[in-house]
């Protein structure tokens, strides 16, 4: 079951696009700043780094600056120097806007990190990177909790934590079903269920399992008959 999840961010990362903040290039900072952004666009990303980082040191107090180097360090794959970075500006800041885009930045680094621990087949540090990611997003993004509670979800299926993949995956429901109409996603929602009935199954919990596929054939039928395979498998093997 893949999980994904929005990115927000001043740059384009995995994929996702979003226009970087206007900020002028007639100062030093400013300057380096659209260099670094030009460096980021062509994948660049050591390059965008090191430029950034001259941005912050010129002008530390730019929040632009420094979750733009730590976006530039998370794709170069320098996941503890990012949050090295925001973490110390997170000390420095004070005014709202800035801690909300620092802690945004950091979600997305503990996020990503996790990501690519999971590739390196190291799942079980990935966790507490899932875990920090959905801490911020619960209160900064709540939609994209959802996806790192997913995401938490499956990995303590995979190891074989099954009661905590079920709690995972039941709040990511909970969290995606209180969400406003407009960010309601039924692919997400369903992907939800189908995480609950897997954990449902590994613990035996039959009738759970088929409470939720009902929610879940209901909801989107066309991804009914993999569980419902799922379901019989687990039903006949218990007998």
């Amino acid at each position: 079951m893949k999980t994904l999840r929005l990115c927000f961010v001043l740059l384009c990362l995995s994929g996702c696009c979003f226009a970087a903040p206007v900020i002028s290039t007639d100062t030093p900072a400013g300057a380096f700043n659209a260099q670094g952004n030009a460096a980021y666009e062509a994948k660049n990303y050591a390059d965008a780094a090191a430029l950034f980082q001259k941005a912050v040191a010129l002008v530390p107090s730019e929040v632009n600056y420094v979750t733009n180097l730590a976006s530039a360090q998370r794709q170069a794959g320098e996941f503890a120097e990012a949050q090295k970075l925001l973490q110390g500006a997170l000390e420095s800041f004070t005014d709202p806007d800035a801690i909300n885009k620092l802690e945004i930045a950091l979600a997305d680094d503990h996020f990503f990190w996790a990501r690519a621990l999971i590739k390196s087949d190291k799942r079980a540090e990935a966790i507490a990177h899932y875990q920090a990611a959905a801490g911020i997003d619960r209160i900064r993004r709540p939609k994209d909790a959802g996806y790192d509670l997913s995401n938490l979800g499956s990995s303590f299926h995979v190891l074989g934590r099954d009661a905590e993949s079920l709690a995972a995956y039941q709040e990511s429901l909970t969290r995606r079903r209180a969400l406003p109409a407009a960010d309601q996603d039924k692919d997400d929602e369903a992907s939800s269920l189908g995480g609950i009935i897997t954990a449902n199954l590994a613990l035996n919990s039959y009738d759970a399992a088929a409470s939720a596929y009902e929610e879940l054939r209901r909801l989107k039928p066309e991804a009914a008959p993999e569980y419902e395979a799922l379901l019989l498998t687990a039903q006949a093997e218990a007998h």
